[in-house]
Formats: C-alpha cells, sequence, structure tokens
C-alpha cells in the first residue's frame, strides 16, 4: 500500500484530491473555508490488487472514498463488492464502532481517505452531508442501539452528593449568626452552582439557568436585578462579536488571510514562524472566541507542515505547532473582544466601569503587558532560530488551498467592509461619541442584512450557551450589591486577615495566587467567575482600581500547566494529527508553555509601572 498526503510530488495526485472537494456533491456545496479543511485531512492511498484495506474487527480510524477500481467487502452478511465512486468503512461515523467486514482490493485500487476523528466532527457541524457518505452499498448499515444508559462515573456519584450536602452544611453552619439570612441563602445557592461546575456535572450552562431560577424562586432579589445581565452594553458587545468571528470563520476570510500571510512570507524557517504567529494576532481581536481562532488554525498548521515538507515530530515542526498557537491566544487579554472570558470579568465590574472600559481604554491599560509577551516570545524565537532548517516550499499545495478557496467571494468583501466600519467606528469614537455596543450592534446589523450569516448559520454558531452564562455572571454581581455580599465578604476577609492591612501590591499578588489556585480546581469560565467575585468586589478597599484585579484574574486563569486545563489546546491537539498521530512532539510543547506561563506572569508584573502611572494602584 502506497500513501500520499498534500505533500505529494505527484501533480495528478493533487488534482484528483483538489477535483475530490471542488465536485463531490458532498462537499461541493460547503463553503470554501470548510472544503479547505476537508482538502488538508484528505489522504491519498494506493492499493494492489489482492491487498486488504482494512480487516474486520479493526478500529475504524479512518473512511475511504474509492476513486479508481473496486473492493470485496466479507463479513458476517456474506460477501458482496464495491464499485467506484461510493464511501467505504463508513462505520466509526455511523456506529462509533470497529470495521464490520474484511476488504480487499478486487483491482488496483485509489482511496481517498478521511480520518474518523475528524469527519465525526466535520459531520456534527454539517449534518447535510451525512446523506451523502450514506448513499452507497453500505447504506444497510444499522447504527447500534444503545445498551442502556451510561453509568454515573464515581466523580459524578461525588458530584452529585455534594450538589446537596455542601449548601445544606453551610446553611446550618450559618444558621442563627449574624449573617442577613438572605446572603445565608444567597452563598447556599452559589455553593450549589460553583459545586456543579467544578465536578463539571452539566455543561457549563445549566448550573447558570440554575442560580437564575433560585434566585428568582426564592425572591432573594427582583428580576430586574437578576436578569440585568441580559440588557447591558457587555451582552450586545458579545453577540455582535460572536456574528463578526462567525462571519471571518464561515466566509473563509480567515483561513484566507492565513493562507495568504503564509505564501507571501514562508521564505524560510524563520519568515514562516513569523507569518504564521502575525495571521493568528490578526484574528484576535475580531474573532472572541478562542476556539473558533483554533478550528482556523489547525488546518492552517497541517498544511504548512506538509508544504514546508517537515518530518512529524521534529523541532522544526513542533515550533511551527507552538507558533501559530501562540499567536491565536498570546495577545487574548490584550484586546476587549480577543477573549470571550474578557468579557465574563469585565461583566463583574460596577457598571459606569464597564462603559469607560471601551476597546481603546482596555488596550491602553494592557498595552506594557502585549508589548512584553511580544518581545519575550520573538526572543524565544529567534533563539530557536539556531535549529532553523533549509525549508523548500511545495508550490503545488498552496496552489491547490487557493484554487479551493477561489477568487473572493461577495460574502468575504461584505466581512472586509463589517470589519472596516468596525475598526473605523472604534478609532474615531472621540468624534462621533458613539458607544463601542452601539458600533458592534450597527456591524451586526449589517452582516444579518446581507444575509451573511444566514438563520440556521446565526442560531448554530453564536454561543447562545456561553451568553447565558455571561448573563448570569453579570446578574451575580448586581446580586451581590443588591444583598450587600461585598461588604460581608470584605468584613469576614479583614477579619480572616487579624485586621492586617494589605497594600495595593500585595492584594494584587494575593489576587494572582487565589485565581490560579481556583483554576487548578475549576474549569476556565466557572473559575473567572468565582476569582472575580471574590477578589474584584475588595479591589477599592484595598486602593487598587477593579480593572487591575480583573486583569489579573483574566491572565491568571490563561496560565494553565496541564492539558486539561486548556479547552482550546485540547481542540488544537485533536486537529493537528495526520492517520491519527500527532504531528508535533507535545512534550517540547507542554515544555516551551511553561515559558510561555512565565512570560504572561513577567507581562503582568511590568505592568505595574504603568497601572501607577494611571492612578490605578
Amino acid at each position: 500500500m502506497q500513501q500520499e498526503g498534500l505533500n505529494s510530488q505527484n501533480v495528478p495526485h493533487h488534482k484528483m484530491l483538489t477535483d475530490f472537494v471542488l465536485t463531490h456533491p458532498a462537499f461541493a456545496s460547503l463553503g470554501s473555508s470548510s472544503r479547505t479543511y476537508v482538502l488538508a485531512n484528505l489522504v491519498h492511498k494506493t492499493f494492489k490488487k489482492g491487498e486488504t484495506i482494512y480487516k474486520e474487527n479493526d478500529p475504524g480510524d479512518s473512511i475511504y472514498y474509492i476513486a479508481q477500481g473496486e473492493v470485496a467487502l466479507n463479513g458476517a452478511n456474506g460477501r458482496h463488492t464495491q464499485p467506484e465512486g461510493t464511501f467505504l468503512g463508513l462505520e466509526p461515523i455511523i456506529s462509533n464502532d470497529e470495521y464490520h467486514n474484511t476488504t480487499k482490493a478486487l483491482t488496483d485500487v485509489v482511496l481517498l481517505a478521511l480520518p474518523a476523528l475528524f469527519i465525526k466532527s466535520f459531520v456534527a457541524k454539517h449534518p447535510d452531508i451525512l446523506g451523502h457518505l450514506l448513499a452507497t452499498d453500505e447504506k444497510e448499515e444499522k447504527v447500534k442501539k444503545a445498551a442502556g444508559p451510561p453509568l454515573l462515573k464515581p466523580r459524578e456519584i461525588i458530584g452529585y452528593f455534594a450538589t446537596f450536602i455542601v449548601p445544606i452544611t453551610l446553611y446550618n453552619l450559618m444558621g442563627g449568626t449574624w449573617v442577613d439570612p438572605a446572603i445565608t441563602l444567597f452563598l447556599c445557592v452559589l455553593s450549589a452552582t460553583v459545586t456543579m461546575w467544578f465536578f463539571r456535572l452539566f455543561p457549563s450552562y445549566i448550573p447558570a439557568l440554575f442560580f437564575l431560577l433560585a434566585v428568582l424562586s426564592i425572591g432573594l432579589a427582583p428580576p430586574e436585578v437578576i436578569l440585568r445581565g441580559f440588557s447591558t452594553q457587555t451582552f450586545i458587545i458579545l453577540m455582535s462579536t460572536f456574528t463578526l468571528g462567525a462571519s471571518i470563520l464561515l466566509s473563509g476570510l480567515g483561513h484566507r488571510i492565513m493562507l495568504l500571510f503564509f505564501n507571501r512570507f514562508s521564505k524560510s524557517y524563520f519568515k514562516s514562524n513569523l507569518a504564521l504567529f502575525f495571521s493568528g494576532a490578526l484574528l484576535t481581536p475580531f474573532m472572541p472566541s478562542i476556539i473558533a481562532r483554533a478550528e482556523i488554525a489547525a488546518p492552517i498548521y497541517l498544511e504548512a507542515t506538509q508544504a514546508l515538507r517537515f518530518q512529524h515530530g521534529s523541532t522544526a515542526t513542533t515550533q511551527l505547532s507552538i507558533t501559530l498557537f501562540s499567536g491565536i491566544t498570546l495577545f487574548s487579554s490584550v484586546f476587549l473582544s480577543g477573549s470571550l472570558m474578557n468579557y465574563m470579568v469585565l461583566a463583574l465590574l460596577p457598571e459606569y466601569m464597564q462603559v469607560h472600559f471601551s476597546w481603546l481604554v482596555w488596550i491602553q491599560a494592557a498595552s506594557v503587558y502585549g508589548v512584553i509577551v511580544l518581545i519575550g516570545y520573538l526572543a524565544a524565537s529567534l533563539y530557536f532560530r539556531k535549529d532553523a532548517q533549509s525549508v523548500k516550499i511545495d508550490k503545488t499545495m498552496l496552489s491547490d488551498q487557493l484554487r479551493v478557496l477561489g477568487p473572493i467571494t461577495p460574502a468575504e468583501r461584505l466581512v472586509i467592509m463589517a470589519l472596516s466600519l468596525f475598526m473605523l467606528g472604534i478609532l474615531t469614537t472621540a468624534f462621533h461619541k458613539i458607544g463601542t455596543a452601539w458600533i458592534a450592534f450597527f456591524v451586526m446589523f449589517f452582516l444579518l442584512l446581507f444575509q451573511v450569516l444566514v438563520t440556521k448559520q446565526f442560531r448554530s454558531h453564536i454561543d447562545w450557551p456561553f451568553l447565558i452564562v455571561i448573563s448570569t455572571t453579570i446578574g451575580i454581581s448586581y446580586v451581590l450589591k443588591h444583598l450587600h455580599v461585598d461588604k460581608y465578604l470584605f468584613d469576614s476577609f479583614v477579619k480572616l486577615m487579624n485586621d492586617y492591612q494589605m497594600q495595593s501590591i500585595e492584594f494584587l499578588l494575593f489576587s494572582a495566587v487565589l485565581t490560579f489556585i481556583v483554576r487548578i480546581i475549576l474549569p476556565l469560565g466557572p473559575a473567572a467567575v468565582v476569582s472575580g467575585t471574590l477578589t474584584i468586589p475588595l479591589a477599592v478597599h484595598y486602593q487598587t482600581h477593579p480593572w487591575v484585579i480583573a486583569f489579573t484574574v483574566l491572565i491568571m486563569i490563561d496560565v494553565w500547566f496541564f492539558k486539561h486545563q486548556s479547552p482550546t489546546y485540547n481542540l488544537f491537539k485533536k486537529q493537528a494529527r495526520l492517520n491519527k498521530k500527532l504531528v508535533y512532539d507535545e512534550k517540547k510543547f507542554m515544555t516551551f508553555n511553561v515559558f510561555i506561563n512565565a512570560l504572561k506572569i513577567t507581562g503582568l508584573v511590568a505592568s505595574i509601572p504603568l497601572w501607577k502611572a494611571m492612578g490605578m494602584l
């Protein structure tokens, strides 16, 4: 058997791969960006007559399209043949199982293979293509019936138990004390919510809905207080930037930008890294979802490693993965619209501060941090340059990618116009006095008006569950003030510290350490909520601007040492595979990540003089 990916030197194979993606009904109707993802994962394989393609009960790691030839399937249902122009080995996506047949080549066969991990996630996003995949001689395959509900894991059993016991215990401890009964009930509800987040019993928006329902049912706060988050400017900005980010992703503009950057500047190893780093950084201010940026970046990474002909697991391939991952993540806290977490923590600030910290003011306050991490990363890149190797670009692969993208589409032109309007509106705020929320809202209206996002896409590509979580977070901050919980927390903290009066720098350090500990325990979003809720209300009592503590929380929740702590990394890792094998050396990646974490903390410390000069410390 012979195998060939997109770095093939055989031009006809390139043409076969590209033509398949452009013309097959399963993929032809997709957007150009989606088609390039398929092309990036497509592998060309050949089998001689009589060769075994896969055996019954083998793990289902790929599905195949028979581009040339004919194959025979032998299994429990007997023997039958599969002709040219059909799909083969669909068990991984229809039954999530091993192969059910032993398959051999009846003639010399050319197959086009797609990894099962990729195609399963791709079908989940594009369910319409499943019918085309199943329109083969394998369509009689039946989805296996579930063997009943799965048994609870020990972690889940403990989690459900704790969800009931923790608030009951807290109520018994605080009941009958000097604490206001309303505060006691609020803390009990909050503890149950945090416990559900901690044990990951449900998607994060379900505990958020529980919190809303409990507070409203008990009557701890009026609806206009607890539901305030759904009417704030933060909600408007986030929904609008979600729409802008989804438009960049679905139109293919993000993929085109990164591919053109790479094509233009990849003349050497060092320049290739810089091209990918800055193309990822360029998307950061316009796509608040880091996960969405990773969805664009991972296929580009696969294409780059193949175009540069780097060996899998080599230092060069690993450095390229670090470069692209750093590009899409390193500046997330520098721009207000760079991360969903920024809006979540911003929502914990007093409302007048939320309005004050517009896009430009945020950049100004985070500028030193941004410069430090940029200089530090570039210095590290220069250090790794000693391992540079001469590169020879596979122009055939790049031309195939650009061919699939085709000429710039009307949707991409409209997105470029929307981006221009967004930036122009923000940069001229001093003249027209229109708030960032309403500029973003106009951009969303513009994109929906011209059908850049249709109704189905608007439903599926806006993270509505996250909007529920962040609106609940805002509601928590207002309930805190309504019940004077912030004052109770401060009094309790002062008593705990034995009346020791911390300086602002000491409180900043305390907030950083507390957030780091909470982040080890809780997932990303809940860690931001809990850390921010515990520290931001105390900031003014320690002569510290609440935004400084909010920014500290953002930096420290982004410091991660264990793979399970970063959903963005896990997605990137899942997609950076060819034939189920990770393309880069994960051990080297994680080692470099320690340096990145140190760089983030250095940037945070280096920002202190700026914040003092701005009167924030």
